[in-house]
């Protein structure tokens, strides 16, 4: 059945990409932001800006496993749920920008190579996440899409050695943010991820649930057979109604929708305080059970046509919201709403120190 449902998602998306608007100036309007903007510059200082306040208020720094010292910080602070969805954002919008800038020549292929390593290694080590890795491999694929041949290859290639690297990185992350940062803690870490990792046979299926444990295929399983019955179907409150509300503080609204990632957290493990990553099939399918392909096409068209009227504000726009999709399906519905908030709130600001020169009609 989790099959079945996987199929008939990839069927959706393909009927919804041809009938749904792209993103761009479909309109004809001028662009409200001009050409000289610096926006990949401005976008790189504000997310080293934002993450390295993010990084001292988590505490990681300080040593202790990196999850719970993000899991503390939030209980602590509130202000850095805001900084990390901030940060989060911005990360994401890079690696369109990048795209944009390579595509339109104005930066070349090892400079648009370059920085996106870098982002993926400096976000590694500050919030140990994969995403990024993810994210980088995306856009390299698309820059390969004259070369179907290299493309492919690349896309092999990765399937062989991404599976084994990303099952070192899970054990490594831990190993390595406990010890402390230090060269000495990093090669330990690394050989001690390296060693026990090389010390089982796993099974390609396994290997495979190492790339996807971010994602992780077993939970939209768990979801499939188990929403309506073990977990509860929750009839629009997770998916619809808390990306609507989700900048409603708790103290004005004490009952406003929880993430779905707590209420998997409790209907699978039974703990309160664990988050799992649904991806948006996955909560689709737990809000509404079959009717999933309804309010996910709504949903999805919904975003599509908030996206497509930011992206007047600039043509990169719609590059950076591309990730922002991706990010959503990995994640759930409400990093659309707060992908599309703060982008917003950036682009207004920008539009008012680049403002084209050129009426806006």
């Amino acid at each position: 059945m989790t099959t079945l449902n996987i199929i008939a998602c990839a069927f959706l998306i393909s009927v919804l990409h041809a009938v749904l608007p792209r993103p761009g100036n479909q309109s004809g309007k001028v662009s409200r932001i001009s050409e000289e903007a610096p926006l990949l510059s401005l976008a790189l200082f504000c997310y080293l800006l934002v993450s390295v306040v993010s990084f001292v208020q988590t505490g990681i720094a300080n040593g202790g496993h990196w999850f719970h010292s993000v899991h503390e910080g939030l209980e602590n602070s509130p202000l850095i749920l805001i900084t990390k969805h901030i940060s989060s954002t911005l990360r994401t919008a890079i690696f369109g920008l990048l795209y944009y800038r390579w595509r339109g020549k104005k930066i070349s292929l090892a400079i648009a190579l370059s920085v996106g390593a870098g982002v993926v290694v400096f976000d590694s080590f500050t919030t140990f996440n994969r995403i990024s890795a993810a994210y980088y491999g995306t856009m390299v694929i698309m820059m390969m899409a004259k070369s179907r041949f290299t493309q492919i290859s690349f896309i092999t290639a990765s399937l062989l050695v991404v599976p084994q690297a990303s099952n070192v990185w899970t054990t490594f992350r831990g190993l390595f943010s406990v010890r402390g940062y230090s060269i000495d803690s990093f090669q330990q870490a690394l050989f001690d991820a390296v060693r026990y990792n090389g010390q089982y046979e796993m099974a390609f299926a396994d290997k495979l649930n190492g790339i996807f444990e971010s994602i992780n295929l077993t939970v939209i399983n768990h979801i499939i057979n188990q929403a309506g019955d073990g977990i509860p179907a929750m009839w629009g409150s997770t998916f619809l109604l808390r990306p609507a509300t989700f900048y409603i503080p708790k103290m004005i609204w004490e009952g406003r929708p929880e993430s779905y990632g707590f209420v998997l957290g409790r209907g699978i493990n039974r703990l309160e305080q664990l988050a799992l990553n649904s991806t948006l099939l996955g909560e689709a399918f737990g809000n509404f059970l079959y009717l999933w392909p309804f309010a996910l096409s709504g949903v999805l068209a919904l975003y599509t046509l908030a996206y497509n009227k930011i992206s007047n504000f600039h043509p990169s726009v719609g590059f950076a919201a591309a990730f922002m999709a991706f990010a959503m399906w990995r994640l759930d519905s409400s990093f659309g709403t707060i992908g599309l908030a703060f982008l917003l709130l950036s682009l207004i600001g920008i539009s008012t120190i680049y403002q084209r020169r050129a009426p806006y009609r």
